[in-house]
């Protein structure tokens, strides 16, 4: 059986996080912000929802309950699918996270469980990396998703060493290096078998123990994929369909043209049609109005607005530059 656990980056705005995604993320939680018309995470959920033997979707985070419960309620009738969210009483990293909610992750015994950041976009090829994942036989490997950028984007991210003669076996792994260390990134996507958490357990008695820093927060990147990383335990599933972070308005649009572009091919019904459409467009009656014109060869297309009659337009830039400014890419005011 397979528990999917969705991890939440975004913290309380009040808090001067994830200044990065204003002025959009001034009105709503980044995680429940729209791309192509659904909440962000909601990609994440109907991608789990298709997983064999799927048992439950937790969502982890520190947004307020009442904030998230519409939005679970919907998405547990709309996919047929158990949706929980738990709230963190601190902001805890990932493995912090794994390991205050351990027990609901126990719950029915699954064998294994996934782990996503909820700023990611891809087309989440879950069950061909579930069954990577299973081909190793054990029940305390990691199992990443990690794709190719260019070399002078990678140290943006966590960077990937393996070994592609043994099973492709992480042989060293380094968080967002100062140097060069390789082009295969990790996307923000893991499967866990369940014998990990005993391994996330002994470093927190072990942080216990040393009484250094923070020790109910710990990362999954640095804290356990780094020690991992040549124990014959951690591996990595290469990725080579589409992958992108989000963590800037220009991406969310850039995100908004893969989902919409991606719907023609597999639910064009989710799509608007008429004789002035062009392009790839998501409409709903609450005046929500978002459009990626792919037809256009200077490759612009328009930002989410309030208001049908108003948008703008920007200069796709490559899809890997999150870590810069891209409020200059959207020419939109915050009032549209």
């Amino acid at each position: 059986k397979v528990l999917i656990c969705l991890k939440q980056w975004y913290q309380r705005r009040v808090r001067g996080k994830g200044t990065r995604f204003r002025p959009l993320s001034l009105e709503i939680a980044k995680p429940l912000f729209p791309l192509a018309g659904r909440a962000m995470i909601e990609h994440h959920i109907e991608a789990c929802s298709k997983l064999n033997d799927m048992q439950e979707v937790i969502l982890i985070g520190s947004e307020p309950t009442s904030e998230m419960t519409p939005f679970v309620r919907e998405a547990s009738t709309k996919y047929g699918v158990s949706v929980v969210y738990l709230q963190e009483y601190k902001p805890l990293g990932t493995a912090g996270g794994i390991f205050h909610f351990r027990d609901q992750i126990r719950k029915g015994n699954p064998s294994s469980f996934f782990v996503m950041n909820a700023d990611v976009c891809c087309d989440f090829p879950l069950q061909e990396m579930l069954n990577s994942h299973m081909r190793h036989g054990r029940n305390d490997v990691i199992t990443i998703m990690g794709t190719e950028v260019e070399k002078a984007h990678s140290s943006l991210y966590g960077c990937i060493v393996a070994n592609d003669a043994n099973n492709n076996e992480v042989e060293h792994y380094v968080e967002k290096p100062e140097t060069y260390v390789s082009n295969t990134i990790n996307c923000g996507i893991y499967v866990l078998g369940i014998g990990v958490l005993d391994h996330i357990k002994s470093l927190f008695n072990e942080q216990e123990k040393l009484s250094t820093g923070d020790s109910d927060s710990q990362g999954l990147e640095r804290n356990i994929l780094t020690k991992y990383a040549g124990s014959r335990k951690l591996f990595v599933y290469r990725h080579h369909g589409f992958w992108s972070a989000v963590k800037t308005p220009g991406t969310a649009v850039f995100s908004s043209q893969f989902y919409l572009s991606r719907q023609r091919d597999i639910n064009p019904d989710r799509l608007a049609q008429g004789p002035n459409i062009i392009g790839d467009v998501y409409y709903n009656n609450s005046n929500t109005f978002e459009l990626e014109q792919r037809a256009m060869s200077s490759g612009l297309g328009a930002t989410p607005v309030s208001k049908a009659d108003h948008y703008s337009t920007f200069q796709k830039r490559r899809p890997f530059s999150i870590e810069e400014d891209d409020y200059e890419d959207i020419k939109s005011s915050k009032e549209q």
